[in-house]
């Protein structure tokens, strides 16, 4: 099984891939917390060790506790917010929920020597990735091992990650078969283009102008295709008239196969350019040699060369003869019992008509071998050591021509041609496809998950009359998580007339906001999720520095000896009636883990109030 290196093997990142869909999420979600009361010591304790850890339920000191009806959507939204430790307790006890899938799953690699170590569990991540292509092989080979039906393709394939401690690449579009550096950085530009970048929203049109460019630039080859031929068959022609007429070949109807078979340009440029290349290797050994030693020696060389030059228009004539629907296949020998009836030809392309390459090449060495007799006088002996020798070279360049065939047939195997590209963009529409049914279906869960937080926390707050009230309450409720320094500018009896607004908002900053603090590396766009969580609210980043030197007090707050910055803000109206504008300047304490709340009241001082 091949493995590759990628950073993102997260546990959480097996609910975010192609592995298995959100609905599914949401079932293995169900059936976890369902289980719970059956499952083991170790998988029990490791799940509610994650919900304690990660959930604050109202009327539970431990949320763990709760009935697994109302842990559903708390369980979903930590996956959603890629929390590897609750990704991994809910993985655990789903697996062992399945011990019959996990059973079969894990027999089918043991018995392919496939490792079944399962991922690192207390690391959150997943030990090496596989290739995409390879995962689905298996899943689909244990899927067809089930004659019965029991278990769900998707499963399986959660089951092979589990398993086998590898996930199936989440981010990576196969490439083994791209050659072009060119076409592999483009893929790896897109692969590293943000989600939500707007350059997506062009990709159906790009694909369609690809496709297109790819038709034309198809057209476009076959014609330099065919302009290269006739070239090489016109300049071998006029450069080698002599040598042609000598072995008595015609090679200028090869020029005409670009427009009789097309679909052999390739193979016919070759052989044309290895014609070329065998006339300009026999030319200088055709005249006799200075002496009867050099030309002994040259008459084989000469031999030599004469043979191949036959086995190459020997090797156009039966290639170019194919039927048009004829399967080639470069493994199979030429002239094999499953090749087609040879065809008549005339003397364009092989000297006279042969029953096969060999016959053609025999007779031509007997001619070369009469013709030394007869001009130089050698003994038999003499020239049945020539001839062994020659036959001895022979055989090795036959050998060589059939490695070097192999080796052309290869690297015709490698290029990437049209089809290629066209099951690549199949791939990026499908990745791209996925990928926006899943950013839909998160937030589809997270408003979901915001509205019921909401409402639970709403319970509670039915006794908030005040903006104090909403301060102690926030305090009280997320004491681990948001602490209230207000500084001396701020309006500690706030008249604003919501209250239980501002503890919904400072409820934010101690959940969602909090989350996203602790877990960097993302790019949230604060703004926009707390107008989700409390409409009609909004984020700033901050004023100026030149504001905040200047009036330092009003952005400033201290607690336990440290000074913190407000530069970040929440709030809501934009008038100066203190009954329905409210601002919360906060600060990010990385060391402790928690948001300070350092300022409330109508508005932070800047050199415009």
């Amino acid at each position: 099984m091949t493995s590759i290196d990628t950073q993102d093997t997260t546990l959480s990142a097996v609910f975010h891939s192609h592995v298995i869909s959100p609905e599914q999420t949401a079932k293995i979600v169900e059936r976890v917390l369902d289980y719970r009361a059956k499952a083991s010591d170790g998988a029990r304790s490791r799940l509610d060790s994650a919900i304690r850890d990660n959930i604050n339920m109202v009327g539970f000191r431990d949320a763990s506790r709760a009935q697994s009806q109302r842990l559903r959507e708390p369980v979903l939204y930590e996956i959603v917010k890629r929390n590897d430790k609750m990704a991994g307790a809910v993985l655990k006890m789903w697996a062992e929920s399945r011990e019959d899938l996990q059973r079969a799953v894990t027999d089918h690699f043991e018995s392919l020597g496939i490792p079944t170590e399962g991922p690192d569990l207390r690391a959150g991540k997943f030990n090496s990735l596989w290739l995409r292509s390879e995962w689905q092989r298996e899943r689909d080979a244990i899927s067809a091992e089930d004659s019965e039906g029991r278990f769900d393709v998707d499963d399986i394939g959660l089951m092979a990650c589990f398993v086998s401690g590898k996930l199936s690449d989440p981010n990576r579009v196969e490439t083994a078969s791209i050659e072009s550096t060119m076409f592999l950085e483009w893929i790896e530009t897109l692969r590293e283009l943000r989600a939500d970048a707007p350059d997506w929203d062009d990709m159906g049109s790009f694909i369609m102008a690809l496709s297109q460019l790819a038709e034309d630039k198809a057209e476009a080859r076959v014609d330099a295709q065919i302009e290269a031929l006739e070239t090489t068959v016109a300049e071998t022609v006029e450069e080698f008239e002599g040598e042609l007429q000598y072995l008595e070949l015609r090679i200028g109807s090869w020029a005409e196969v670009g427009e009789s078979k097309p679909h052999r340009l390739s193979e016919a440029l070759e052989l044309a350019e290895e014609m070329k290349a065998k006339l300009a290797e026999y030319r200088p050994i055709r005249p006799q040699g200075a002496s009867r030693e050099e030309e002994l020696l040259r008459a084989v060389e000469r031999a030599e060369r004469e043979a191949a030059i036959y086995g190459t228009a020997e090797r156009w004539r039966r290639r170019m003869s194919l039927p048009d629907d004829y399967d080639y296949d470069p493994a199979r020998p030429e002239g094999g019992d499953d090749a087609p009836p040879d065809v008549e030809h005339g003397a364009e392309g092989s000297p006279a008509p042969s029953d096969g390459a060999q016959e053609g090449e025999d007779a031509a060495l007997a001619e070369v071998g009469e013709s030394v007799g007869v001009s130089i006088g050698v003994s038999m002996e003499e020239y049945e050591s020539v001839r062994s020798q020659m036959e001895r070279i022979e055989r090795d360049g036959a050998s060589l021509r059939s490695e070097n065939d192999r080796l052309r047939d290869d690297n015709d195997g490698l290029r990437a041609d049209r089809s290629q590209l066209d099951a690549e963009i199949s791939k990026l529409k499908s990745k791209l496809s996925l990928k926006s049914e899943m950013e839909e279906y998160w937030r589809s869960a997270y408003v979901s998950e915001s509205a019921r937080r909401t409402s639970a926390e709403e319970d509670e707050a039915a006794q908030v009359s005040s903006v104090n009230d909403a301060l102690a309450l926030a305090e009280r409720t997320f004491p681990q998580k948001l602490v209230v320094a207000l500084n001396s500018k701020s309006a500690k009896n706030s008249p604003f007339q919501k209250p239980k607004e501002v503890f919904a908002a400072l409820a934010w900053l101690a959940t969602e906001y909090h989350t996203l603090r602790t877990n960097p590396g993302s790019r949230p766009d604060f703004n926009s999720l707390i107008k989700e969580a409390c409409p009609g609210w909004s984020y700033k980043s901050g004023q100026t520095e030149v504001t905040k030197e200047q009036f330092d007090e009003w952005y400033t707050t201290a607690l336990g000896g440290k000074t913190y910055h407000l530069n970040p803000h929440i709030g809501k109206g934009t008038s100066h009636d203190p009954q329905n504008t409210i601002r919360i300047a906060f600060d990010w304490d990385d060391e402790q883990g928690k948001v300070i709340v350092g300022f409330l009241g109508l508005h932070q001082r800047n050199r415009r109030t």
